[in-house]
């Protein structure tokens, strides 16, 4: 909707072109008061007539429809649930079976706080003082906080388990997640995590917060859930990970990722939504 969603509407009002909205804005989570806070008070009138005068509202995540509804009571009966998707010939299985030793937790985001990185260094502290095994944390992405996160790294002395990789391309995030052996995602709010399906794409086991669309996402059958801005909880995670990773079965959490996110399966959902707004 912000603001793509409203610059439609306006083409809508002068040539008559129908629109669908797709929304994936993490703030309409709303699970934090600092994502509330993003919905400025003046976005109410223009929100109200770009969702109005749209087609239908799809989706990527349930938890976005708290905050929507919140704000517009009305907009549950024009949204349609169509989750973000994963192309099926791009973050495939390594080619090799993967080590243990050691253990390397791979991430990927931006350097920010809600993305509860601060949360992740202190669990590793923690899991540090458990744990006599060899492992590794490969943090891959820049952002406003990376010289600030290399500082409370250095403080909670574990500058030898955590590597600042920086901005990498799709083909060497790919190499990162074969190499890895479980993704962790603390972030503080999210609208859906596209990054977990890339990791679970490539058979790995994740940990994540419940943050909105993680929620919908982690199962059993592929990881761990958590609360947000809990050390405690996340390094109790990453220590059952260490110690049960052999329970999961990467050709499993490759399989029901891609029935589910794969592009043949959530494309055929976005050509029938096509089919039916052209008919009407």
């Amino acid at each position: 909707m912000t603001w793509a969603g409203y610059a439609a509407s306006m083409i809508r009002e002068k040539y008559g072109v129908p629109y669908l909205i797709v929304e994936h804005r993490s703030f309409f989570v709303w699970s934090t008061e600092k994502a509330r806070n993003m919905v400025k008070p003046y976005y109410g009138p223009i929100f109200e007539k770009g969702y109005r005068n749209s087609r239908r509202v799809v989706l990527v995540s349930e938890s976005l429809l708290t905050g929507l509804k919140t704000l517009m009571p009305w907009i549950e009966e024009k949204t349609i649930l169509i989750p973000n998707m994963i192309r099926e010939d791009m973050f495939l299985p390594p080619g090799v079976p993967r080590t243990t030793d050691p253990f390397v937790f791979i991430w990927a985001g931006r350097l920010e706080h809600v993305k509860g990185l601060d949360v992740l260094l202190e669990a590793i502290k923690i899991l540090k003082t458990r744990t006599n095994a060899a492992f590794s944390v490969r943090l891959a992405g820049k952002g406003s906080l990376r010289n600030e996160l290399n500082k409370q790294a250095a403080a909670l002395e574990v500058n030898h388990q955590v590597h600042f990789l920086g901005r990498l391309s799709r083909e060497d995030m790919q190499k990162e997640m074969q190499g890895a052996n479980c993704f962790v995602l603390p972030t503080r709010y999210e609208a859906f995590g596209a990054v977990l399906i890339e990791a679970m794409a490539t058979g790995l086991p994740v940990i994540a917060t419940r943050s909105g669309g993680p929620d919908h996402i982690v199962t059993k059958e592929n990881g761990l859930l958590i609360d947000p801005d809990h050390a405690e909880q996340l390094a109790g995670a990453m220590e059952q990970m260490m110690k049960k990773y052999q329970d999961y079965s990467a050709e499993t959490i490759r399989r029901l990722t891609l029935e589910q996110f794969g592009q043949t399966h959530v494309m055929e959902q976005y050509n029938q939504l096509f089919l039916s707004t052209l008919k009407e």
